[in-house]
């Protein structure tokens, strides 16, 4: 949504900063804490906003966020490239079928690992 003004939560010049004051949160309470207590109001006096599992800058710390890594300069990183990670795995369940009678089953890897099966025809379920 665009009314004009800038979205410190989609800023990507002050994105790591942001994150990066999130996991010094987590640093400084103690990740026993969660986003709860001690991390939800230190977060809130550093200028964290919005669900504390999801924070972003509030319009202060935006704004020395944004001056801090312009006086720091371009952040050194490659560019993600998405594509590169191919399509994203449908399942983890593997398929077996009897060679037999043709009956099919999803079983996973841990248990397949210990043996597959005999199917109710009597011949032995194998991975398909």
């Amino acid at each position: 949504m665009n009314n004009g003004r800038r979205s410190s939560r989609h800023d990507a010049r002050g994105m790591a900063g942001r994150v990066l004051v999130h996991e010094l949160v987590h640093a400084a309470v103690g990740v026993a804490h969660g986003h709860r207590g001690p991390f939800r109001r230190l977060a809130k006096a550093l200028g964290l906003e919005g669900r504390m599992t999801a924070t972003h800058a509030g319009p202060q710390l935006s704004a020395r966020l944004i001056a801090l890594a312009e006086k720091l300069g371009p952040y050194p990183h490659g560019a993600l490239d998405r594509s590169a990670f191919g399509r994203k795995q449908g399942t983890r369940m593997h398929k077996a079928a009897c060679p037999a009678c043709g009956f099919t089953m999803r079983v996973a890897a841990k248990w397949a690992g210990y043996g597959l099966p005999v199917c109710a025809c009597g011949e032995q379920i194998a991975l398909a």
